[in-house]
């Protein structure tokens, strides 16, 4: 409690303090550590004044502010982009409402863009790489609309391969737009094996645009799982620009922050928060964020040989940062400032010096708020909201959340938590259940097992969020 009091003191003197919280929503959409750099992109409710917008980071007793925060456009040397565009023969049609949704989005979309195209049919085809969009709209307009069908899963794999496999400038975003009229699962993959794969490889947003179809819940699930946009397109001209403008406005909106990462011992929780000119805080958790190999300079210089403390496995394709000694420090101990922002001068008045005394006690009420609410969401007591997805299977498209405070039993039976209507899983197949601040599941004995990821099981294993989890033909996809 005593290190917790310290953080938050040393917090209230930097920022003004807030006397409500905000109602609106925030979503953490990217964080990486990249050459002892930290970057993370936050999408903030658009009544937000990005004028007033403050972060610090929170590592073990360290607290830790930013080199340099700005929107997403002013801080990135380029946002790259790969459209993966669907060529079976019912896309004929649309190819101008392609490229009116294309070139929309250039013209609204901020900062310096860059784009690569590949084409999605019976089988991945990389066209090639351009810095202009008009030079991308060409090569969509020479493109022949004649596959029998798209193999929407397996293209989106081949596509975070790309990203694999592609140098990434520091603190540089990677996107993929999905534009397609549904997806044909003949290659027996599904939608939950593809997220599990894009979530485990170099971190990437997946924008899906689905052209005259009623629903797709996988194509739904790609954006909504890697924090990024689903829309739809028609023939019309006013749908291509909505939908351009609705992404655009999307990523013009990111708040990006970048810190410098000191020595952290390992397994080092480290939470971002955002304050809302001084009104209001978001809080995440970014301890698992991944460390990304260097391949560009930063923005502010030269990349230092320090490495990224926050623990993870690297990303396929990439080099991991080297591991940093470790720094714990003793609990007892006043947090250490990393980047400090300088002072101003102290007004020399009652009234002033009364209104920030008054300040930094409504600040710290609502610092304790938003750090217990991310450091403690695993505890039993307040339990785990966990939202289920459901590829494949009867109740394949399906969703639902149950909380998790103890443990959730998964099978046939009326009893379970979680209730598949799967001939192919036991009555009770499955425990779902929390030991200390970690989610586990474990097989119950079951006649066909439990996969984590297509591995099945035979002791209890960590449940990450994303995780894809099979029960018999049933595919669940996990998010907490």
């Amino acid at each position: 409690m005593k290190k917790l009091f310290c953080i938050l003191f040393a917090i209230m003197l930097t920022f003004p303090a807030a006397t409500s919280a905000a109602e609106d929503k925030a979503a953490l959409v990217s964080a990486f550590a990249q050459g002892g750099k930290l970057y993370t992109y936050s999408a903030l409710p658009d009544s937000v004044n990005s004028s007033a917008i403050s972060a610090v980071v929170v590592a073990g007793d360290k607290i830790i502010y930013p080199e340099k925060n700005a929107s997403a456009a002013e801080m990135l040397p380029a946002t790259s982009y790969l459209v993966l565009l669907d060529v079976s023969g019912s896309m004929d049609k649309y190819t101008d409402s392609v490229r009116l949704f294309l070139e929309r989005f250039r013209d609204s979309a901020k900062g310096k863009l860059s784009f690569a195209f590949a084409t999605i049919g019976d089988e991945y085809s990389f066209i090639g790489e351009y810095s202009d969009a008009d030079e991308l709209s060409a090569a969509i307009g020479s493109v022949e609309y004649n596959a029998d069908y798209t193999n929407v899963y397996d293209s989106l794999i081949e596509a975070a391969e790309y990203y694999n496999q592609k140098s990434r400038g520091a603190g540089q975003l990677f996107s993929i737009i999905l534009i397609s009229d549904g997806e044909d699962n003949r290659s027996g993959a599904n939608s939950g094996g593809v997220i599990e794969k894009l979530k485990a490889s170099t971190p990437v947003i997946v924008h899906s645009v689905l052209v005259n179809s009623q629903s797709s819940a996988a194509m739904r699930d790609f954006a909504e799982l890697t924090n990024g946009v689903y829309g739809e397109l028609t023939a019309d001209d006013s749908s291509a620009v909505t939908l351009a403008d609705k992404v655009a406005r999307y990523v013009n909106g990111f708040y990006a922050a970048r810190f410098a990462l000191p020595a952290l011992a390992r397994g080092t929780e480290v939470t971002l928060s955002i304050l809302l000119d001084g009104q209001s805080a978001y809080t995440f958790d970014i301890t698992d964020a991944p460390a990304l190999g260097v391949t560009a300079a930063s923005p502010g210089g030269a990349v230092p040989e320090a490495a990224a403390s926050v623990e993870i496995t690297p990303a396929p394709g990439v080099s991991a940062a080297p591991e940093l000694s470790a720094s714990a420090e003793a609990a007892e101990t006043a947090p250490e400032l990393v980047n400090p922002p300088k002072p101003e001068s102290e007004p020399n008045t009652i009234l002033v010096r009364f209104s920030a005394t008054l300040s930094i006690i409504i600040g710290g009420t609502i610092m304790i708020i938003a750090i217990r609410r991310i450091r403690g969401k695993k505890r039993r007591g307040r339990g785990i909201l966990l939202t289920f997805v459901i590829s494949g299977g009867a109740q394949n498209g399906e969703r639902f959340e149950q909380r998790l405070s103890g443990e959730l039993f998964v099978g046939t039976s009326g009893a379970c938590d979680v209730r598949l209507r799967d001939d192919g899983a036991d009555a009770k197949n499955s425990r779902i259940y929390l030991n200390g601040d970690t989610i586990w599941v474990e097989d119950l004995g079951s006649v066909n097992g439990t996969s984590i990821g297509g591995m099945k099981i035979h002791a209890p294993n960590k449940l990450r969020s994303g995780s894809e989890l099979t029960i018999g033909q049933t595919t669940l996809i996990v998010k907490y």
